[in-house]
């Protein structure tokens, strides 16, 4: 069976919004790995330009790949008869390009989406939360026991030197601690020296 020439092809334009599906070349033609079905987001028709179509899936189109339209740039699903798998450069090239997210865009849309949607629905779960517990009541200052009343041993580490520290009892009854002079100095203002 012979194949057409681009002469016998009916006379079919490309334009930018339209959706193409086509085998990328990094497969075989066929490979069902390699199919993509992409929006056309930039059409040159200037003969030199190498690639001139661009897709919103940042593949790389040669005029050599076959490739059918499957939508108008209004959305619309052409029929079968419409289009025919041909090549890029049998195409007729309508320049313009056209505004549309690119997967990666549309993903990290759609992650972002996710990850608010998960925040609101923690913060909502939350603010139930935080209404069912019960408040604490506050403790009294006065011990209704004589065991409360002995003082806690000191707890330091062993790197620190054996420094008396205050204990808890003593702070609360407002008692200095026992450290020496130094502790015990006032803070002096800095005098600035008169040159």
């Amino acid at each position: 069976m012979a194949g057409l020439s681009a002469t016998e092809l009916d006379p079919e334009s490309l334009e930018a919004g339209e959706q193409i599906e086509y085998y990328c070349s990094a497969f075989v033609c066929g490979d069902p790995r390699g199919y993509r079905r992409a929006v056309i987001t930039r059409v040159d028709s200037d003969e030199d330009v190498e690639f001139p179509v661009a897709v919103n899936i940042r593949d790389v189109i040669s005029t050599d790949m076959m490739m059918k339209r499957v939508e108008d740039r209004f959305g619309n699903p052409l029929q079968s008869g419409e289009a025919m798998w041909r090549k890029l450069r049998t195409f007729h090239f309508v320049p313009g390009s056209f505004a549309v997210k690119s997967r990666p865009g549309a993903l990290k849309e759609v992650l972002e989406g996710v990850v608010r949607a998960a925040f609101a629905a923690v913060h909502e779960g939350v603010h139930h939360v935080i209404d069912e517990i019960v408040p604490e009541t506050p403790q009294s200052t006065e011990s209704s026991s004589d065991e409360d009343d002995t003082d806690l041993e000191d707890c330091r580490p062993t790197s620190t030197p054996n420094i008396p520290q205050q204990t808890n009892r003593a702070v609360q009854k407002g008692i200095p601690c026992r450290r020496g002079p130094e502790t015990t100095r006032k803070a002096t203002p800095l005098r600035r020296c008169a040159r």
